[in-house]
């Protein structure tokens, strides 16, 4: 069948606008492969849409909306010639509702002919044109632009959801599909609807009907409401999956049915948050009567296979207290109130497959007695998320993805929904001693954090560590550091970003614990090391990996916005833009890890979600400031929303319950109400911050961080005046004075380090006292800019910073995952690492952030890799030493093609690229003790620049491109030649001999430092530009074979071992010059 839509507007052109990488296109989720084609985009202001295949409803009705929304800005006057967009789908549609099996793969191909959308189905092609709506620009009134790519794309997991909690607090049917518009965008496909909590009951029940007369205030949801946002989610390729919560939270259903609880009562309307009594009899057949009335009533409205139980945080005061169900425990052999929640659970999962169901509930139903198709959620993390995948159940992650609480979407971005081991050196080695310390944080509310800290030592200076939070899996210390004697170091926890801020003082270590953006104070003592006979390491938990299959049983993940905090009025304001990040984390490949492209995205996509899709989330902020102005004008409050953030993680929900305002009657009309969920620019001053450190000549840099200064101290000292006596913000006057000095203090500390002065001590101790009372939870906000600015008083009073492993590597792969083969580590612009011989020769390995090591490709046979670098575009280039060539993969792809062959080749055996895409290859022959040196050019010719030179091994191009370094593994020396922008070497020199072990791998940081490996030593070297040495790392094996430079701020140096087949790290001084250039 042909569908033709033509929509006349004006005309089709070439343009010379550059697209010359992906970098360019503010697409969110990331496609599965993308390629750009350079230099041209396609232009026009008319669209001609044809659609091929199977007649679609829902698809003809997602193209109205997608023409509608691409052309919005346009102006129908003068309309010739259209842009056109052909739409071909191979298969009829075979159910009327999204399915987690339906295909959604799409091919988008937009040339200067026009668009090509092919998909297999209509759920692939909706999804292709949501990619291809977020494609569009506007150039004017008159004109729109896509850039000319080839996407082929298909979603990681098939789960991808957004929880909604209307059962704490209402959320009314148009706010609803607003959201569904928005996870339209997001290509996320289930809508998780909490219908019931103990602070309400939200559904219609016919058959029930004092559940919506007695326990809902009113604001429930017809049972034509609740069809209407089936059918709209449906039209928007989303399912949507109800949620009755029993046995607990049943404080809602008492009110109405009291019969039906596990103690008598007399119940009422429940408005405080928490974890309550009500629990429904489990030994009652009227339970199991009136909850197969509910199942059977809304099987007929979601017609969705799955159905979710709830079954979490239930209280078991009432059935501990309930003499005939202990009698029942007893007499059926139960262990405790857990095994009476699995008898339940049988029961209602009995039920659900009676309606052809299929159970879905948070962590605590599962039991090894339910049937393997059951689907767990869980919010207690990846050590459960491994657990269920261990005993073979199918689970979903929502830890980590709790939008209700403010958090960095980097934090969000960083959690994937399979568990990633993370890699924990535990035994001490040789030289080290070893302490553990029990630790206590505690908390507003709840109970406190413990567990175990463990710290090692060479010669009393600190090496590395490892944390064991209670009943969770071991973490080590990231980013360890000794700043001014205080022990920092970073983790992401189950509570969000976790800085340790730490001091030893003699058996105790105490100090502060920054969750978040929040401070929680850290007390510990000490109950173990290797000085105190007869205590041992702490056994711990340790993961362990998941195999494919197991990971197979991973479904997804979803968003998870619970109610306490939420209303109509901020709803969109917690969801987007971030939810964009979780939905790219759902959908793309795990390759995709770059936190800075995607916040360059993030942004671009804020701006799509408020004028595109009709999301709110700026316009609710701007509503709230009018209200709290009393509608003058807000700017004074935009610019302080710059400077300060909502206290993240539960730190609000913790404040409220200590000022009794953790219930459903607490009014959110407050300014931390109207905050978003994290501070842009804070971030982007740390970044201004760091670059600006990094050079202090760059007065660009340094004026951009001042004016933003000024800006928030004018801004805050002009705010002081209005809010005093204006009801409505007065409590804010000590957060915006607080602003008003950590502005000053930076702009201080700014000029005494452009003066190459020094800030003194007194000074030092009153700037401190200034951030971190700037730091403290007031009016449950942080003036986080705080936090980047410590940076700028560090350097200003010459604090030293000690990286332990600057001097000493760390673990980063597990043992044995590579072959003794392991070689040519190269990082790309995502930050993932690759290295040679992954399990077996003639492969290559992709290792994760987190150090996890999987198969990325198989090289042609007779090929076998070494050195591996990436060119300008992205593109890998492998020196084959078997084959005799230079093997390239294109980026995003996993094709691998003869970039370059020289029969008179020895190997090659490890290469150097410059900026310009030129490639130096060492190419030693072992048997005889010489080697040659060769260029390749970027059309792949090759050229021979010298033989009878010793064994060629390691080689690296340094000094923006100005010098090359070739060493000889065997006569243990570094030659040095200088180089030219056309790839031609001079002034052979020699730069450096040593007296002792073979040479390897070898890199450069970007201050020209060399990096080279020590096979035989154990030791990567570092030489200074000049020739003379600057330190020696220590490893944690005898055999480096390469380096290679990656992380967040390029200083990680990742170290390939032989003999432990795994991949080691420590941390530079400086960044790496490839580094830089790739991610610049």
């Amino acid at each position: 069948m042909l569908t033709r839509f033509i929509f006349i507007f004006l005309s089709l052109s070439m343009s010379g606008v550059l697209f010359a990488s992906t970098e360019n296109v503010k697409l969110m989720p990331w496609p599965k492969e993308i390629r750009v084609v350079d230099r041209e985009i396609l232009t026009g202001n008319a669209l001609s849409l044809t659609i091929k295949g199977p007649n679609s409803p829902r698809l003809k009705q997602s193209t109205k909306r997608f023409i509608k929304k691409a052309t919005r800005h346009l102006s129908s006057a003068g309309a010739t010639t259209a842009i056109s967009i052909n739409i071909e789908v191979e298969n009829a549609v075979t159910q009327t509702l999204p399915h987690p099996t339906h295909d959604e793969s799409y091919t988008l191909n937009v040339s200067a002919h026009g668009v090509d959308l092919t998909a297999d189905t209509e759920l692939g092609a909706m999804r292709g044109l949501q990619t291809l709506l977020q494609l569009f620009t506007t150039k004017n009134v008159n004109q729109i632009s896509l850039p000319l790519v080839q996407i082929k794309d298909s979603p990681r997991f098939s789960w991808r959801g957004l929880l909604l909690d209307p059962a704490r607090r209402f959320i009314p049917v148009e706010d609803i599909k607003r959201q569904l518009d928005g996870m339209e965008s997001a290509k996320l496909n289930v809508f998780h609807w909490h219908l019931t909590d103990d602070q309400g009951w939200r559904v219609e029940s016919k058959r029930y009907p004092k559940l919506h007369q007695l326990a809902s205030d009113g604001q429930y949801y017809t049972q034509d409401d609740m069809r209407e946002i089936v059918q709209y989610a449906y039209n928007r390729g989303i399912r949507v999956v109800p949620e009755i919560d029993v046995p607990g939270h049943g404080s809602a259903i008492a009110v109405a049915y009291p019969e039906l609880m596990s103690a008598p009562g007399p119940y009422k309307m429940e408005r405080h948050w928490g974890v309550h009594e009500p629990t429904l009899n489990p030994i009652n057949d009227k339970v199991y009567a009136f909850i197969e009335g509910i199942v059977e009533e809304l099987s007929g409205i979601f017609p969705d296979p799955y159905f979710h139980i709830g079954g979490d945080e239930v209280n078991p005061k009432q059935w501990n207290e309930n003499p005939t169900i202990q009698a029942f425990i007893e007499a059926h052999e139960l262990v405790d109130y857990k095994g009476l929640q699995a008898y339940f659970n049988q029961k209602v999962n009995d039920v659900l497959t009676k309606h052809g169901k299929i159970m879905v509930g948070w962590d605590e139903i599962y039991h090894p007695d339910l049937p393997h198709d059951i689907l767990i959620q869980s919010w207690r993390g990846h050590d459960s998320i491994n657990h269920k995948a261990k005993n073979n159940r199918q689970s979903i992650l929502s830890t980590g993805y709790y939008v209700d609480q403010p958090q960095p979407t980097a934090y969000h971005y960083r959690n994937d929904p399979i568990p990633i081991p993370e890699v924990v050196e535990a035994a001490p080695r040789s030289n080290e001693t070893w302490q553990t310390w029990s630790f206590h944080i505690p908390r507003l509310r709840g109970a406190a954090i413990t567990g175990t800290l463990t710290l090692f030592s060479i010669e009393g200076d600190i090496t590395r560590g490892f944390i064991d939070f209670k009943n969770r899996s071991r973490k080590p210390l990231n980013a360890l550091r000794i700043v001014n004697n205080e022990i920092r170091f970073d983790l992401d926890t189950w509570m969000g970003p976790f800085q340790g801020q730490l001091r030893i003082e003699g058996n105790t270590i105490t100090g502060t614990s920054i969750v978040g953006n929040g401070r929680y104070s850290f007390d510990g003592k000490l109950i173990a090391g290797s000085a105190i006979y007869g205590s041992s390491i702490p056994k711990g938990i340790q993961l362990a990996p998941l195999t494919e299959d197991e990971q197979a049983l991973v479904l997804g993940g979803e968003a998870t916005l619970w109610g306490e905090i939420v209303t109509p009025q901020n709803i969109d304001l917690r969801l987007w833009p971030r939810t964009y990040a979780i939905a790219e984390r759902l959908w793309s490949p795990r390759s995709m890890q770059n936190e800075a492209f995607m916040y360059q995205r993030l942004v671009a996509m804020s701006e799509f979600a408020d004028s595109i899709v009709g999301l709110k989330h700026n316009a609710q902020m701007e509503a709230a400031f009018k209200r709290l102005m009393g509608n003058q004008d807000i700017t004074p409050l935009m610019v302080l929303s710059e400077a300060v953030e909502q206290a993240q993680y539960y730190h609000r929900h913790h404040a409220k319950s200590q000022a009794d305002e953790y219930h459903q009657q607490a009014p959110l009309n407050r300014y931390v109400d109207a905050l978003p969920a994290e501070s842009l620019a804070v971030r982007e001053l740390e970044e201004w911050i760091v670059a600006w450190l990094a050079n202090t000549d760059n007065d660009t840099l340094k004026n951009q961080i001042v004016a933003k200064l000024n800006q928030w101290h004018n801004n805050a000292t002009s705010l002081e005046s209005l809010i005093v006596g204006h009801k409505p913000l007065a409590s804010l006057l000590p957060i915006v004075k607080s602003v008003a000095e950590v502005s000053t203090a930076a702009k201080l500390l700014v000029d005494i380090i452009r003066n190459e002065d020094s800030l003194s001590q007194q000074g030092f101790q009153e700037i401190t006292s200034v951030l971190k009372e700037a730091t403290l939870i007031r009016e449950e906000i942080v003036v986080s800019a705080a936090y980047p600015i410590e940076k700028l008083l560090h350097r200003a009073a010459n604090v030293t910073i000690y990286y332990p492993n600057d001097t000493y590597s760390q673990a980063f792969t597990a043992n044995n995952h590579f072959t003794t083969g392991i070689e040519g580590p190269a990082v790309d612009s995502n930050g993932l690492l690759y290295a040679v011989n992954y399990q077996h020769q003639g492969t290559i390995g992709q290792v994760t952030k987190a150090g996890q090591a999987s198969l990325f490709l198989s090289l042609p046979e007779g090929s076998t890799g070494n050195g591996i670098k990436f060119g300008k575009d992205g593109t890998m280039y492998i020196a084959d030493y078997t084959g005799h060539n230079i093997l390239r993969v294109a980026p995003g792809t996993r094709e691998v093609v003869v970039h370059a062959h020289n029969s008179s080749m020895n190997q090659p055996n490890d290469i150097a690229i410059t900026q310009g895409d030129i490639i130096f290859a060492s190419d030693p022959n072992w048997a005889a003790g010489t080697g040659q040196l060769w260029r390749i050019m970027p059309d792949g010719t090759t050229h021979l620049l010298e033989t009878n030179m010793g064994t060629t091994n390691g080689i690296a191009v340094c000094t923006s491109d100005s010098v090359l370094y070739v060493n000889e593994s065997v006569q243990r020396k570094v030659w040095a030649y200088d180089l030219s922008s056309q790839g031609h070497i001079s002034n052979k020199r020699l730069f450096y001999q040593f007296s002792d072990h073979g040479l390897d791998g070898m890199r450069c940081d970007s201050r020209g430092n060399l990096y080279i490996a020590r096979y035989g030593a154990g030791q990567v070297t570092i030489l200074r530009p000049d020739g003379t040495l600057l330190k020696n790392i220590s490893l944690g094996g005898p055999h480096p074979t390469n380096v290679a430079f990656g992380g967040k701020d390029g200083r990680q140096v990742f170290v390939t071992m032989q003999s432990k087949r795994a991949v080691e790290y420590f941390t530079a001084p400086y960044p790496g010059q490839r580094f830089s250039l790739i991610n610049n």
